[in-house]
């Protein structure tokens, strides 16, 4: 799976949540460079 579905994937998942009231904690959102480094 390219990086671009999994992209336009939470993309989606986002409005989703968004539309029903759900909220995600700051983390959920973070980039991934940072993961990528440690």
């Amino acid at each position: 799976m390219k990086r671009s579905e999994i992209n336009e994937i939470l993309g989606h998942t986002r409005q989703f949540f968004s539309m029903h009231d759900v909220h995600l904690p700051p983390f959920a959102s973070f980039p991934a460079w940072p993961l990528a480094a440690a």
